[in-house]
């Protein structure tokens, strides 16, 4: 039970990191660009997180920090996206 308690607590935790990511683009408090700019440090990031957050595994150390760098890849083309979408838009009311 302290396996299985503790892994969920982890995942459930580490995996509320791109809605943060998320959020803070969409406040613009940090960009697409800033995004690509640290993405070196999200991969060591996500290895500290992954070892921290799970049990001391590194099966489940690595089932953790993948996942968590994929879904980073993912907020950068999300953000990318949204201010695609937002520089057209303000082309198109220049216009």
């Amino acid at each position: 039970i302290s396996f299985v308690s503790k892994f969920n607590f982890g995942m459930g935790l580490g995996f509320q990191f791109p809605i943060v990511v998320l959020l803070l683009v969409k406040l613009g408090i940090i960009t697409h660009q800033h995004l690509v700019k640290y993405r070196r440090h999200v991969i060591v990031l996500s290895f500290i997180l992954g070892a921290v957050l799970t049990t001391p595994e590194p099966i489940t150390q690595v089932a953790m920090a993948v996942p968590l760098y994929l879904l980073y890849e993912a907020c950068i083309w999300i953000s990318w996206y949204w201010e695609r979408k937002k520089r057209k838009a303000g082309v198109a009311r220049v216009s």
